[in-house]
């Protein structure tokens, strides 16, 4: 069986003096003092907002996605990373922005999910 994952952006904003997580196909932000805490809270309204979007058996309450200047940083820092994979750095040398996957709930909560909901394989 394979995971489904969402595509998740985590970098520090000075704004807040905070590390936000952003659930790209959803547009959603954790935040948090940690990049670890940020992506937590991000876990959290993702599983908030599907069972949100099941109650009101709406699929068009999930994927909404994040403005077009997010993915196409992901897709960078992604490339970086993978490329420092490649000479053997940490993927941390990438800067302050940290790509990563976010998994949806198992595999039974989606087969819960009315049909009409299409959730992609990353």
């Amino acid at each position: 069986m394979n995971e489904i994952c969402l595509s998740v952006l985590t970098y520090f904003d000075n704004q807040s003096d905070s590390w936000v997580s952003v659930a790209l196909e959803m547009d959603l932000y954790g935040h948090g003092d940690t990049p670890e805490k940020s992506f937590s809270d991000l876990h959290d309204l993702v599983k908030m907002q599907l069972g949100f979007s099941q109650y009101k058996n709406d699929p068009d309450l999930i994927f909404r996605p994040a403005p077009v200047e997010l993915f196409n940083l992901y897709a960078q820092v992604r490339q970086e990373a993978i490329r420092n994979y490649s000479k053997k750095k940490k993927i941390r040398e990438t800067g302050d922005y940290i790509v990563s996957g976010l998994p949806l709930p198992s595999q039974s909560v989606i087969n819960k999910i009315q049909k009409g909901f299409a959730l992609s394989h990353a």
